[in-house]
């Protein structure tokens, strides 16, 4: 289900003959060494000595620590993790009625879907299985992907209801699908601690939201009170809220690398990677797609952007550029906390001062190559801009060259 290393081999070569400005690397495995002999990170450590920016997704096995795959944990490649833009499609639980305590107002949510009329509210729990599967998960992207393998549920459990589901273990869309064979006419994701305020808008297979955690509470604590709970979905409308933006997902790759290269700073940089549209594979279709594949491509499309404005800058100006204008203060992590530099890197990028950048740190292929601690060199003596040491205790020393990117200006 992969691609083979000798094409993307062939690949990396053919995008130095055609002497290209940036290469997107929306691919990863499990972290290796990025100096091994014959590896894939070897092979783009040639693209940087010949003048071609790279990034690379750093992976989605977060919110775990030391989760950064390859080739992303190889200090010459600009690693990206997943977060939030500042596009909402949103849509309401509203209507509500019934049960014994007051319900919610209107409770906000990510949706895609249209909506549905006034009817029953139920929780999947009351039919023995509030996560809405059972089994092996199919995670499958799409409705048409998933078949009801995993549905607990028998043909008319429910008779046109809207079901909320408890986020986790199976897929987002998988659990829709189930619901739908059911017999459910809408449908609601509803977040567990585990995922906090982290929501995605999908294109589910019946009129769906999915809530975070708050207003997941919510509704559970008032499903909980009494009977004949009623409510419906408004449908998706397109807000862009600038609060929403810059949080990143719980399931992005997070630092602190992993030895040989636990003194390198990954990831790089941040950038939205969260229900961003894009082609599908079904009917000729569009989708929404979540993960570190989609944050990657913002960031070359930046490094382009800057090419293009100075035709003459190296990856060591562009990376500098983009690193050392980012916004590290916006960042919030998936469950509301402060993001750290092992979560965020660098932060956000912030083009329109990245172009206008003064200094930049300067890196060659030889100093990369000697940097190889199995060959004597150490990592974080690398001219970068991620300052790590994990042997550090009370007092740390660093050295770093900058160089005038501005032609002497003060």
């Amino acid at each position: 289900g992969g691609c083979q290393t000798s094409a993307i081999f062939s690949a990396i070569d053919q995008a130095i003959t055609d002497k290209v400005d940036v290469v997107n690397y929306s691919i990863g495995s499990k972290a290796d060494d990025p100096w091994a002999e014959g590896s894939t990170a070897m092979a783009f450590l040639n693209l940087r000595a010949a003048g071609i920016f790279v990034a690379t997704s750093a992976g989605n096995a977060g919110p775990n620590a030391g989760t950064i795959g390859s080739p992303a944990n190889a200090p010459w490649i600009v690693a990206v993790g997943n977060a939030t833009h500042d596009r909402v499609f949103a849509s309401a639980v509203e209507h509500l009625s019934g049960g014994d305590t007051p319900p919610p107002s209107i409770l906000i949510g990510a949706s895609f879907t249209d909506g549905i009329g006034d009817r029953k509210i139920v929780h999947a729990k009351d039919f023995g299985y509030p996560l809405c599967g059972i089994g092996e998960a199919q995670f499958g992207q799409d409705c048409a992907s998933n078949t009801g393998l995993s549905n607990p549920f028998p043909p008319g459990t429910f008779s046109g209801e809207i079901v909320v589901c408890d986020r986790g273990e199976y897929g987002r869309v998988e659990k829709g699908k189930n619901l739908q064979l059911a017999g459910a006419g809408g449908y609601i994701l509803a977040n567990t601690d585990e995922f906090g305020e982290d929501i995605v808008a999908n294109n589910h297979c019946l009129p769906a939201t999915h809530l975070g955690l708050n207003n997941s509470d919510q509704l559970r604590t008032w499903l909980a009170s009494g009977s004949n709970h009623q409510g419906a979905l408004s449908g998706f409308s397109i807000f862009h809220i600038a609060e929403a933006g810059d949080h990143l997902a719980n399931s992005s790759s997070r630092g602190p690398g992993l030895p040989p290269i636990q003194d390198i700073l990954k990831p790089d940089i941040i950038a939205p990677g969260t229900e961003i549209l894009g082609a599908s594979n079904v009917n000729n279709n569009f989708t929404f797609r979540t993960g570190t594949s989609m944050a990657s491509p913002h960031v070359t499309g930046g490094a382009a952007l800057l090419k293009s404005v100075h035709p003459d800058w190296t990856p060591s100006m562009i990376a500098s550029a983009i690193m050392m204008t980012a916004t590290p203060e916006l960042a919030i992590d998936y469950d509301g906390s402060e993001t750290t530099p092992h979560k965020r890197g660098a932060g956000r990028p912030r083009l329109d001062l990245a172009v206008n950048a003064g200094l930049y740190l300067d890196e060659s292929e030889t100093g990369f190559t000697l940097a190889n601690p199995d060959t004597g060199g150490d990592p974080k003596d690398l001219n970068l801009p991620g300052l790590v040491d994990t042997a550090c205790f009370n007092t740390c020393s660093f050295q770093r060259s900058v160089t005038d990117l501005s032609g002497g200006a003060s």
